[in-house]
C-alpha cells in the first residue's frame, strides 16, 4: 500500500474519522490525489499532510474541515485544492460549463465585475458557504491550478489578498468573503492572474446584506455565451456593455428578478441579441415589465 498514488473515498458512509485520515497520510507517502469528499465526519487535516510530498489533488469538498493546516504549504507539487461544504459545490457544479456566467452581486453601487468579465470563461454562481481558511504562505504553492472555496472575510484578508496575486498559474478561483470593504482589492488583484478561466464567488446574503443592489455592470465579449443570474439577485438596473457580441449571446434568469426596472444597452451587438434580449424580459413578471434602454 505504501506505493498507492490514487486514494478516493468520495461518499464513504461507514464514518471516516480524523484518526483515520492521519493514519492513511502516515502509511500512504506516496499520494498524488487524495479525495475525502463528503466524508461529513471529518473536521480536520493532520498536519502530517505536509510530508505528502507528491500530491497533487486534494478534494474536501463536502467535509466539515473550515481550516487548512499550516503544513499544506509544503507540498509544492500540489496542484488543485477543492474545498467548501456541499450547499455551496451544488451551486458550483451547476455553472462548470466554462462558457457560461452566473451573476453574484458584489456592492450596492456599481459591481466592479467588469474587468474580469471580459473574459469569457468567468463563472459567479451563488452560495452560501464562508469556504476554508487557507494559511499564511500559500504563495508559496506556485502549481496552483484550482484553489477554492477559501474564505477571503477574516482577520488576515490584507495578506491573503497579497497572497492570491502571486498565484500566476490559477486557472479555477473559488472565494468566500467578498464585499463592500474588500471587493475592489480583491478584483484588483485577480486582475493579474493572466491564466484565470473560472472566478467562483460564494455569497451569503444573509451574513453581507447583498440584497438591495441598485446598479450592476457586465462587460461582454465575442466570446461569451452566456451569463445566468441567481434567482435571489435584486438589481433595479442592469448595464450590459457590448463588445461584437454575437446573436447566439443568451441571457437567462431575468424573468425571475422581482426589482429589475431598466436594462441599458451599450456598444457593439447583434440586433438579432437585441431581440432576445427584449423578448426575454418581456416574460418578467413584474408590472411594469422592465424598460430596454
Amino acid at each position: 500500500m505504501k506505493l498507492l498514488r490514487v486514494l478516493d473515498l468520495e461518499d464513504v458512509t461507514s464514518g471516516v474519522t480524523n484518526g483515520d485520515v492521519e493514519q492513511m497520510v502516515k502509511q500512504l507517502p506516496r499520494l498524488k490525489f487524495l479525495s475525502l469528499r463528503k466524508c461529513k465526519q471529518i473536521t480536520r487535516l493532520p498536519d502530517s499532510l505536509g510530508d505528502l510530498k507528491q500530491l497533487q489533488t486534494l478534494d474536501i469538498r463536502g467535509t466539515s474541515v473550515i481550516k487548512l493546516p499550516k503544513s499544506v504549504i509544503k507540498l509544492e507539487k500540489l496542484q488543485y485544492i477543492r474545498a467548501g461544504m456541499a450547499k455551496h459545490h451544488r451551486a458550483t457544479e451547476g455553472a462548470e460549463n466554462p462558457s457560461a456566467v452566473a451573476v453574484a452581486p458584489v456592492s450596492r453601487t456599481c459591481a466592479p465585475l467588469a474587468s474580469c468579465l471580459s473574459r469569457s470563461r468567468i463563472n459567479l454562481p451563488i452560495g452560501s458557504h464562508s469556504g476554508v481558511k487557507v494559511p499564511t504562505g500559500i504563495r508559496k504553492l506556485s502549481s496552483l491550478h484550482t484553489l477554492g472555496v477559501i474564505s477571503i472575510h477574516s482577520a488576515g484578508e490584507d495578506g491573503i489578498l497579497e497572497e492570491l496575486k502571486t498565484l500566476t498559474q490559477l486557472h479555477k478561483l473559488g472565494v468566500s468573503g467578498i464585499n463592500r470593504k474588500n471587493s475592489e482589492k480583491f478584483f484588483s488583484y485577480i486582475s493579474r492572474l493572466v491564466h484565470l478561466e473560472s472566478l467562483n464567488i460564494a455569497q451569503n446574503s444573509a451574513y453581507y446584506g447583498w440584497n438591495s443592489i441598485h446598479f450592476l455592470e457586465i462587460s461582454c465579449n465575442s466570446r461569451l455565451q452566456a451569463v445566468r443570474f441567481g434567482s435571489d439577485i435584486e438589481v433595479e438596473i442592469l448595464k450590459i456593455r457590448c463588445c461584437s457580441v454575437s446573436s447566439s449571446l443568451k441571457f437567462y434568469g431575468l424573468q425571475g428578478m422581482k426589482r429589475l426596472r431598466e436594462v441599458w444597452l451599450s456598444g457593439s451587438y447583434d440586433q438579432a441579441f437585441k431581440q432576445e434580449l427584449k423578448s426575454e424580459l418581456e416574460k418578467n413578471e413584474n408590472e411594469p415589465k422592465p424598460i430596454l434602454k
